[in-house]
């Protein structure tokens, strides 16, 4: 039985034309970014084929201000087993991508403060998440000590990501405060 990776390709035993299809993604202009980083990733047994494409980038603005990007594309296919052919029964076949995109910033406000924020959005068949977050760090006491904070909201539905009688919506907020300390010459302590 064929297996399908995407709506437009289908394949057995050759994976060559899925492997071009899903490195022809993982081109990213290098124009517009200092750092390009790709991963691609295989697996495939007797029931399952999983690929996973992931790119990122980062661009330094300014002496201030970098903007990093990123995105991912997971494909899962397959089929169960079939252990009794009849009419009624026969194996199921499995075919679910999850797309993600996170887009980053860090200001450096001056040599010992630091501003940063993220927004991630994830989507799936069964979930749909969207995150952001703010935070900050400074250098204290002649930079022997650091104080850190940041706050993270995310909104997520979980089950039906487009339905939302068969899902349920989840709202999560949270808060972070640290502060490490330099000890001596080899220990440092921190707490959060």
């Amino acid at each position: 039985m064929p297996i399908k990776i995407c709506k437009m390709i289908t394949f057995g035993r050759n994976q060559t034309l899925c492997v071009v299809a899903v490195l022809a993604l993982t081109i990213v202009p290098k124009a517009w970014a200092q750092e390009v980083r790709s991963r691609l990733d295989f697996y495939q047994d007797e029931w399952i084929v999983v690929f996973s494409n992931n790119t990122s980038g980062r661009v330094d603005v300014s002496d201030k201000l970098s903007i990093d990007a990123a995105v991912g594309v997971d494909v899962v296919s397959g089929a169960t087993q079939v252990l009794v052919a009849d009419a009624i029964t026969g194996a199921t076949e499995v075919f679910e991508t999850r797309h993600e995109g996170a887009l980053a910033g860090t200001y450096k406000v001056d040599s010992r403060k630091t501003l940063t924020g993220q927004v991630v959005m994830s989507v799936e068949p069964d979930y749909r998440t969207q995150a952001f977050s703010v935070g900050f760090s400074t250098e204290l006491l002649d930079q022997h000590a650091t104080l850190t904070g940041s706050y993270a909201f995310s909104d997520e539905m979980v089950g039906l990501a487009d339905d939302s009688d068969f899902g349920e919506a989840i709202r999560g907020h949270q808060v972070d405060v640290g502060w490490s300390h330099v000890l001596g010459r080899r220990t440092k302590g921190s707490f959060r």
